[in-house]
């Protein structure tokens, strides 16, 4: 029946279901958590922002489910003071990955123009799961000013593979603003996976200003970053790099 009244978000409903938030069966609670997030009115957001902190552990989480369709349903009807309100409330919270990495995404993003700023902070964190979110985050954020700050970021993130993800992200925003620091990790002697990720990135970019990097990357001593600089001059569109292989098969290389 509760489930059903969420579905109905008959906002009529939200006392009784606010009521149901403390009860000792914990499937009748959680179902009223989930449903008052359905309704998403101000009443029901209350309700649960008064539950969250009392909650027992079992129900915490269906709380904060309950809270984030309430951020979502604000914020698609354009309440973004009021989404970010709750974003902010979970965002520090010590939760489940998948809820706290929503409330930092709904952070971020419900910021508009002012996003960047907590973007780049999630980037920056020493943890993996939140800056690998940040990572896919971006991808939300068009702009040159973004693709900026991404690859300035480039050269300082640590281990490897958060180097690999941030390279996969700039070749899929597609601005050759990234191109200056993709050259340089791929020329780097940083590790061959980054490398190798910068160097597929260009071609999916394409610019004509790669074709020299390939050139002087042919002759790299790791065979894997030269055989990726042949793959990358044959996928790079245009005729610079159409005569630069026709140039290369005529040396017979």
């Amino acid at each position: 029946v509760i489930d059903s009244i969420g579905v109905r978000r008959d906002t009529g409903a939200v006392k009784a279901l606010a009521a149901r938030l403390g009860d000792p069966d914990p499937e009748v609670a959680q179902a009223a958590a989930r449903a008052l997030g359905s309704i998403a009115s101000s009443a029901s957001a209350k309700a649960l922002r008064s539950a969250l902190h009392d909650a027992p552990a079992t129900n915490q989480s269906a709380v904060c489910e309950g809270l984030l369709r309430c951020a979502e349903s604000f914020s698609a009807k354009g309440h973004t003071k009021k989404a970010l309100a709750i974003y902010e409330l979970l965002r520090p919270m010590p939760l489940p990955a998948q809820i706290r990495l929503a409330a930092w995404r709904g952070a971020i993003l419900n910021r508009g123009k002012k996003a960047l700023p907590l973007l780049l902070e999630a980037l920056d964190s020493t943890d993996y799961p939140l800056s690998a979110a940040a990572i896919r985050i971006s991808q939300e954020l068009p702009g040159r000013q973004v693709t900026l700050a991404l690859a300035g970021r480039l050269p300082k993130l640590h281990p490897a593979e958060r180097q690999v993800l941030l390279a996969q992200a700039l070749a899929r925003r597609g601005d050759i603003a990234a191109l200056p620091a993709l050259f340089a990790l791929a020329a780097s002697n940083g590790a061959t996976q980054a490398r190798l990720a910068a160097i597929r990135a260009l071609p999916q970019i394409g610019y004509p200003t790669a074709v020299p990097v390939f050139l002087e990357l042919l002759g790299d001593s790791n065979p894997e970053v030269a055989e990726a600089a042949k793959d990358g001059l044959g996928s790079l569109p245009g005729p610079q790099a159409d005569n630069a292989v026709m140039n290369l098969l005529a040396r017979g290389n």
